[in-house]
């Protein structure tokens, strides 16, 4: 059975400064939205509707939205899902942020 916090455990005994390196990371790229995230009220808030060819259509709640908004996540739609498939099949032409809002509606 998969254990997390063990998992996490080994990677700080066996790596401390690399630990601390991504979480200073991951800290520097999300915390600013951490704030938003426990002070929103959700019931006074409205899901956002994406229309997606292949899912059709695609509600977002006001904290998916605040995290599919950072820079982070911005960053991949300028990267290719399909590599240069686009250039044999013209309609093989999706980013990486598009995969990942069909992967966040196939987990929902």
């Amino acid at each position: 059975m998969f254990d997390p916090d063990g998992l996490r455990g080994d990677i700080r005994g066996a790596a401390p400064n690399l630990w601390n390196a991504v979480a200073q990371l991951a800290t520097g790229l999300t915390g600013y939205i951490l704030p938003d995230l426990e002070r929103r009220d959700r019931r006074d808030s409205f899901p956002k509707t994406l229309n997606d060819p292949i899912w059709g259509t695609i509600e977002l709640l006001p904290h998916e939205v605040l995290i599919l908004d950072t820079a982070l996540l911005q960053r991949l739609r300028g990267i290719r899902q399909l590599g240069m498939a686009h250039h044999v099949y013209p309609g093989a032409s999706h980013s990486r942020l598009e995969h990942s809002l069909g992967v966040l509606e196939a987990a929902d």
